[in-house]
């Protein structure tokens, strides 16, 4: 389950927007809180030994809440946005070049004219973005023109971050948890030989 996860955030490419944006995502979101769930009952059901571990990891983890945060605040969290309210927790921008036309995938068109630099007050075009919404367009990915693209968690300890970034670590936090696990399945299966 956890390589299904891996590749469908690998395939969670910058460019995507619309449909394929949208299931990418939740394909990598339900996917990575499944990983506990299939832990808890499969793995654990089919051996006591998993079932005493999992269950005392799992009780370790509640009561350290809302530690790890990757764990309370990226993976429970955006499962339940995207599964409870279709919420997403990632927006996309586009800063556009000045004197820029940027082609939407929908055949319609947005273009910029912005002042050069030098005529803004200090030179500098501070904060000039367009907010692309991506996740709401219908469509597939973005023509290479659209780039650079800026694809953020909006909010919480992660905000400012990739939201790829984050799906990554996250994947690694249980890469992490479950090689503890069969540590700990290991160890207590010797201990009772």
């Amino acid at each position: 389950m956890l390589s299904d996860c891996q590749w469908a955030c690998q395939h969670l490419s910058g460019t995507l927007s619309g449909e394929p944006l949208r299931i990418t995502w939740v394909a990598v979101v339900t996917l990575l809180r499944a990983v506990g769930h299939v832990l808890d009952q499969v793995d654990a059901e089919a051996d006591a030994d998993v079932r005493l571990v999992v269950t005392e990891k799992h009780r370790s983890c509640v009561r350290t809440r809302p530690l790890p945060e990757i764990y309370w605040q990226f993976i429970c969290c955006e499962r339940n946005n995207i599964l409870k309210q279709y919420r997403f927790g990632f927006a996309r921008t586009i800063e556009p070049a000045p004197d820029t036309t940027l082609y939407l995938g929908t055949g319609q068109t947005i273009r910029f004219q912005v002042a050069p630099t030098s005529s803004i007050a200090g030179g500098r075009a501070d904060g000039l973005a367009f907010n692309y919404d991506a996740l709401s367009v219908t469509g597939g990915p973005l023509p290479p023109q659209q780039r650079p693209i800026k694809s953020l968690i909006a909010d919480g300890p992660f905000k400012g971050r990739s939201e790829k970034d984050v799906a990554e670590e996250a994947i690694r936090w249980w890469m992490d948890y479950l090689d503890e696990v069969e540590a700990l399945v290991i160890e207590r299966k010797s201990a009772g030989a």
